[in-house]
């Protein structure tokens, strides 16, 4: 990436200038490990993993960085997008920005006819050059089979001590009302939606 953080002169590795530019934010973990603030908000992102999806994860991470939330996890419901460069995306915007919270995908919706053109802006994003040269690697590790993200959103709430959850939710909302209507008691856990 050149020009970036004004360093003209030269060229750096994109997840070096993102870490030298914000810092870097770490764990969050979730999933019913008690990692659970009583300080910030608890916040579970759920999203289709377009455009301006990754803007959102962005802002959170920051605000996780900063000590604003606690960034438990996201769920990508996969309507408005392309499977598999909708997944690895998230994982590869964690590894720009040094964070490594949970990242999970729904089952729950698999299709929506959107356009095509629209639905393809992950693929595309995915497809740019800064982006094939970032490697996720550790806990950003894109994986060969996704992790179910329906059944850790359940786990969490579960684990969770009741309103202590803020659910920022800007995709589809079938996973919730499966999750609620086999257990309604879970949504006693939700402080919020956003």
């Amino acid at each position: 990436v050149k020009g970036v953080s004004g360093k003209v002169e030269g060229t750096i590795v994109a997840s070096e200038a993102c870490k030298e530019a914000c810092g870097t934010c770490g764990g969050g973990g979730g999933g019913g490990d008690g990692d659970f603030s009583d300080d910030v908000d608890n916040v579970i992102f759920a999203h289709d993993s377009v455009l301006d999806d990754f803007l959102g994860e962005t802002l959170l991470m920051d605000a996780h960085r900063s000590g604003k939330i606690n960034y438990l996890g996201s769920i990508v419901v996969n309507a408005d997008s392309v499977l598999p460069s909708s997944m690895d995306l998230v994982y590869k915007f964690r590894e720009l920005y040094g964070a490594d919270m949970y990242v999970g995908l729904s089952p729950s919706r698999m299709f929506y006819p959107f356009p095509w053109i629209y639905r393809a802006d992950s693929y595309s994003m995915d497809s740019l050059d800064v982006m094939q040269a970032v490697t996720p690697s550790g806990p950003n590790e894109i994986p060969a089979v996704y992790p179910d993200g329906d059944k850790w959103l359940e786990e969490t709430l579960e684990s969770a001590p009741d309103g202590s959850i803020t659910l920022m939710w800007v995709a589809g909302t079938t996973p919730l009302q499966t999750l609620f209507t086999a257990k309604p008691h879970l949504k006693d856990k939700i402080k919020r939606m956003v």
